[in-house]
């Protein structure tokens, strides 16, 4: 895995300290994230002010996925128990035939009063294809960690929409 780097100015703040933010969203994933400070001197070199600082960032874990039938065209599709420590922003889940991977659609799950999110999937988003599908469920945090969090089959259209195969990430 390749390592990030990326450099923010830090800011004096009238009691003579100085501070500097950085963004989460800038990085996208979970873990332990070290921060080393440099400060610049007169002459335009930069030395390592202190020792490394470690930050540790809550991964989103859990899942699970169901699928009801609504119609003979669509399917109600939810995600539930999503464990995370912060504000889950969006819940997206990426549909697609598994006899043409090219019909693929992504929706936009909606939370619903119960905590769960849930995304209408539609047919017609497919080309019509009835049968096996294929599915990700993608989770995005409000610091912008974001993670593929499950991933399965089921079956969308004629028969009745049921879940056959679910896997965490």
């Amino acid at each position: 895995k390749a390592s990030k780097k990326k450099y923010y100015p830090a800011k004096k703040s009238k009691d003579g300290s100085w501070s500097a933010s950085a963004s989460i969203s800038d990085f996208g994933t979970s873990g332990t994230y070290k921060v080393l400070v440099y400060v610049k001197g007169a002459n335009g070199k930069y030395r390592k002010l202190k020792e490394s600082v470690k930050i540790q960032v809550a991964d989103i874990t859990g899942g699970e996925t169901k699928v009801k039938k609504k119609s003979a065209s669509t399917s109600y599709f939810y995600v539930s128990d999503i464990e995370y420590k912060g504000v889950v922003s969006s819940v997206e889940v990426t549909v697609w035939p598994k006899a043409n991977k090219k019909a693929k659609y992504t929706y936009k799950a909606s939370k619903r009063w119960n905590g769960e999110y849930r995304a209408l999937l539609d047919i017609t988003n497919h080309r019509g294809l009835h049968g096996a599908y294929g599915y990700k469920v993608t989770v995005t945090a409000k610091n912008g960690i974001e993670k593929e969090l499950l991933r399965g089959e089921f079956q969308l259209g004629d028969a009745d929409a049921q879940e056959t195969e679910l896997y965490a990430i």
